[in-house]
């Protein structure tokens, strides 16, 4: 449903639609560095995954706000807190780890400008993507597409 008319246009997202899975593949150094420095168990697929999809909806127009994220799935934002600690993480660690999955994705699969794709996932910055990606995966943007690419 889109409300349209008013001060600013709103959607709603029904929570059937948060629950469907959207397939991502994690890419060869992404993945090997989540196994490596990550010492959280895996999540749940239901709440982790609805919020990835929204993020995943949402990044084009910008980042996604929390607040927006905790509306779309029909909590309040001090609930929607709640919820995601109970599994062990929150709404920046999935973000951050949405982005990355997109990124190594769009790296892998397209050729489409590094600052495009950081732009796309809602870094107002290229710099600040690509040392966020760096950090994550141990290599530039520009590297990783060289070398998921280009195997030797």
């Amino acid at each position: 449903e889109v409300i349209k008319g008013q001060a600013h246009s709103s959607f709603t997202i029904p929570k059937a639609l948060l629950q469907q899975a959207i397939p991502l593949r994690a890419m060869g150094v992404l993945q090997q560095q989540e196994h490596r420095g990550n010492s959280q168990p895996n999540m749940p697929d239901g709440l982790a995954n609805a919020v990835k999809q929204v993020i995943t909806l949402l990044l084009p127009v910008g980042c996604p706000d929390m607040h927006l994220v905790a509306e779309a799935a029909g909590m309040s934002t001090r609930t929607f807190q709640r919820r995601l600690g109970k599994i062990g993480t929150s709404y920046s660690i999935l973000l951050q780890r949405t982005r990355m999955q997109l990124a190594a994705q769009r790296l892998a699969h397209t050729t489409i400008p590094v600052n495009e794709i950081a732009a796309s996932l809602g870094y107002r910055d290229p710099a600040n993507f690509t040392r966020a990606f760096r950090c994550k995966t141990g290599v530039s943007p520009r590297n990783y597409r060289t070398q998921v690419q280009n195997p030797p």
